[in-house]
């Protein structure tokens, strides 16, 4: 029996295990996923699909950021804030991409290394700085991937 897949609109129906015929199914999903990855990477007009939404985030003292977005804007509610333990909430899936940004020079937000964040040391957002994290759900933590300063 026959799966449906769909992609992009439109359904495939892919043969299971020794069904036939399997080239005359299956070829024209994987073009249509190979065209598929391409527009996310390339996207129309030489403009990218694939890209972080972002939002804007004025943290209180003591606050958790809890990752609405792939890419967050953040500054502290009115002056230098540090955010609380935790400091991010639980990410949603292994291997989740968090983005911070800092957007003020003197309302900026810290992070504490071991407040949920796998951190190389503490580190205060100000404006233009960035923190680069992934959730790993095996350890329970946003590791660090990169940051700028």
């Amino acid at each position: 029996m026959a799966i449906p897949v769909t992609l992009l609109g439109t359904t495939y129906n892919i043969p299971e295990t020794h069904e036939k015929p399997w080239g005359q199914v299956v070829t024209p999903f994987l073009v249509s996923l190979g065209n598929a990855v391409d527009a996310l990477v390339a996207g129309s007009g030489g403009t990218p699909i694939l890209q972080f939404l972002s939002s804007n985030s004025v943290l209180a003292p003591s606050a958790t950021l809890t990752a609405i977005r792939n890419w967050h804007r953040v500054s502290g509610n009115g002056g230098a804030v540090t955010l609380g333990n935790p400091a991010i909430a639980d990410g949603q899936a292994n291997g989740q991409l968090l983005l911070l940004t800092g957007t003020h020079a003197s309302n900026t937000v810290a992070l504490i290394d071991g407040n949920n964040v796998r951190l190389n040391g503490n580190i205060t957002l100000g404006l233009y700085d960035a923190l680069f994290l992934i959730w790993d759900d095996t350890v329970g933590d946003w590791i660090e991937v990169a940051r700028t300063q």
